[in-house]
Formats: structure tokens, sequence, C-alpha cells
């Protein structure tokens, strides 16, 4: 509870948390105090993922429209009028050069969300089943328990 005991401190544990940076290690000690707090951070990581992966996305495609102006521009004549032959053909590969460089960029924030989302898949069955656990383990009686115990100790 350290994390969140203070505005500054919340602040960076929530940055942390968005980067997906030892979120889990957190997560888990948050949801041994209090069992319903998985919600929120699933919620958070899940929000914050795809606001990041958007802004991202968000830069790539102004630097995509920034190129495309410039190409316009070269197609109208406009910024290399007064251009040499080879040094056009040198932009053209230089342009091509970066629009292969974006798109492989782009691809790899795709996998890495996809990954994430998986991630996230996955850490959510985790913790519905280690609910589960709980609950079941919380409804059995004492003596229950107890034979439970001496069973698997006697199977051993």
């Amino acid at each position: 509870r350290r994390e969140l005991s203070r505005l500054d401190s919340t602040f960076f544990t929530l940055f942390q948390i968005m980067t997906l940076d030892a979120w889990a290690d957190i997560a888990r000690e948050v949801i041994e105090d209090t069992q319903w707090a998985w919600a929120p951070f699933v919620v958070f990581v899940t929000i914050s993922g795809f606001i990041v992966v958007n802004l991202i996305i968000a830069v790539i495609c102004d630097a995509v429209s920034a190129l495309e102006d410039d190409v316009k521009a070269h197609i109208t004549g406009g910024a290399l009028e007064h251009a040499e032959e080879g040094s056009e053909s040198e932009i053209d590969y230089d342009l091509r050069e970066q629009l292969e460089s974006m798109e492989l960029q782009v691809d790899e924030l795709h996998r890495v969300q996809e990954q994430t989302l998986h991630t996230l898949e996955y850490l959510t069955k985790q913790i519905h089943r280690n609910a589960m656990k709980k609950k079941r383990r919380q409804k059995k009686k004492p003596g229950e328990v107890a034979a439970a115990r001496n069973l698997s100790r006697k199977s051993c």
C-alpha cells in the first residue's frame, strides 16, 4: 500500500502501471488486501494501453501525412522544382525507406497490442480462478479442511 499512500507516489505508480512496468507485482500486493481490486487494475491497464498505442499511432500517422505533403510538393514541383535528376531518385529512395520503416513500426505496435490483450485475458482468468478457489475454501468448514489435509498427507 505504500505505492498509493501519497499523491506523488500514486501518480508514479499509475504511470508505472500504464507503461506495464512491473504492474502485476503492484496488483498482487493490492489484491492481497482487497479481493475486488483486480477489476480497476484490468480496466486501467486496458484503457491506458489503448490510449498509449493510439498516441503512438497518431504520431506515426502525422509523420506519414508530412511525408505525403512532401511527395505532393515534389509531384507538383513546389519544393523540388530545381532539383537535379540524380537527387530526385535519392529523395524517392529515402521516402520509400522511411515508409517501409514506418510500416514495420506499425506492425510491431500491432503485435505488442495483441500481446498485451492476450496477457490481460490470461491474467483476468487467473484472478478469477484464484477468487473461485478462495470462495470454495471459505465455504468449507474447518473440519472438512483438516480432513482434506489429512487425506492429502496420507496419499503422499
